[in-house]
């Protein structure tokens, strides 16, 4: 079920299980790692520096200045996530699949 938040963008069941899952586990961001699309539309975003934070540890994530997203269906759209492993600090992206009504794709471990 996607809830629509006031400024159009759809906030889905996942989403929120993940979201609690993480809040109890103490692993979330704590600052920075916001994802933005180039300037240039190219099939790749940027990811900014931050920090997060899993199990008490605090984990750096380095900017990523091309992360590239794989190529869009011709007919469906879907979702993917963009995550930083909570090891690493390491960005990626996990592709979703297409779909009339798409949902996000599981969460990575």
């Amino acid at each position: 079920w996607p809830c629509f938040i006031p400024d159009g963008t759809k906030f889905y069941e996942p989403d929120l299980d993940g979201l609690v899952a993480s809040s109890f586990k103490n692993n979330s961001v704590l600052t920075g790692c916001g994802i933005t699309a180039q300037a240039t539309p190219n099939m790749t975003v940027v990811v900014a520096s931050g920090t997060i934070i899993t199990n008490g540890a605090l984990v750096a994530v380095a900017a990523v200045a091309s992360l590239a997203v794989a190529a869009a269906d011709a007919a469906d759209p879907r979702i993917d996530i963009v995550y930083a492993d909570f090891t690493t600090g390491a960005a990626a992206i996990t592709t979703g699949t297409a779909a009339t009504t798409p949902k996000p794709p599981a969460l990575p471990a």
